[in-house]
């Protein structure tokens, strides 16, 4: 999974149970953050922002710091119930098998999902708040958080099965394939380009005329592919110190700086439809049938 600022809480949440099998809370100072709120609009502080993505071999100490120092927030790593913070010095792979070891004993409680469903049902109502259901229905009131997000989310799956509208009788054969047991597997892709780009070199085309490979050109497209197809290595010794400095800066590697064009704001964009393969990923694995591009 991959953390980034355009996440929202709810889902950093819900792809983090998945990935690794336990529960993340994010705080918005004291309290809990808003579920639908983005970690860029809650960001606090001086937080440079970015993304990264936690592995399994990742320490749960380092990452909630590591959340801290992009987000500015505050976060803890819990067992898969939310009944209990894992240890700091654990990796997410091995709180999980703590996290299994704890709750595959005799103490442990088994909700039933429709148990789990009312309990939810009466969170979601108009005035209640998590400390009264909970303590109606004697559980944690973070478990009545978790299962109220949890079947909001079925329900909103749920409605997805209304027919899709489609005006052209040639896409009419694609009515209600949004239905659960039966998907079209959409995509959609966005050109993301890296800019490299090397300091901003001044060299004088006069002195590159008396050389042994000379310049002989009048303009600056002369000058720009005379540079294009130069040899370093021919002239190196010719040049005086001024123009080698200069020159050395598009051969100078760990001087380029990167300028990312996020394609957040990318103008190409285009939908595949197809079938993900066993290497799906956010940069390839999927085998396109049909595609707007």
């Amino acid at each position: 999974m991959n953390i980034n600022g355009r996440m929202k809480v709810k889902t950093l949440r819900s792809d983090f149970m998945k990935e690794f099998g336990l529960t993340i809370r994010v705080y918005d100072g004291r309290s809990f953050a808003d579920e639908d709120a983005t970690l860029a609009s809650i960001r606090k502080g001086d937080s440079k922002g970015g993304e990264f993505s936690p592995k399994r071999n990742s320490k749960v100490g380092l990452l909630e710091n590591k959340i801290e120092e992009l987000f500015g927030l505050k976060t803890q790593i819990a067992g898969s119930d939310d009944s209990y913070l894992c240890d700091n010095d654990l990796t997410l792979k091995a709180a999980l098998e703590e996290d299994e070891r704890k709750l595959s004993g005799p103490r442990r409680k088994n909700y039933s999902d429709d148990f789990k469903r009312e309990v939810a049902e009466a969170a979601s109502q108009p005035g209640s708040t998590l400390s009264s259901i909970g303590e109606q229905f004697d559980v944690n009131p973070t478990l009545v958080r978790n299962w109220k997000i949890q079947f909001s989310e079925t329900e909103k799956l749920r409605d997805t099965n209304e027919p899709l509208d489609y005006s052209s009788s040639e896409e009419s054969n694609l009515n209600n394939t949004n239905k659960i047991n039966n998907m079209y597997k959409l995509r959609k892709c966005e050109k993301y380009t890296v800019i490299r780009q090397t300091e901003v070199a001044n060299l004088d085309p006069e002195k590159f005329r008396d050389l042994s490979v000379p310049f002989d050109g009048e303009t600056e497209e002369d000058f720009l592919n005379y540079i294009s197809e130069l040899d370093y290595e021919d002239i190196s010794e010719e040049l005086d110190e001024e123009t080698d400095i200069e020159l050395n800066k598009f051969y100078d590697a760990a001087d380029w700086s990167e300028t990312y064009n996020s394609s957040w704001d990318s103008e190409e964009s285009w939908l595949d439809i197809g079938e993900p393969n066993e290497s799906n990923s956010k940069s390839g694995g999927f085998d396109v049938r049909h595609t707007t591009k």
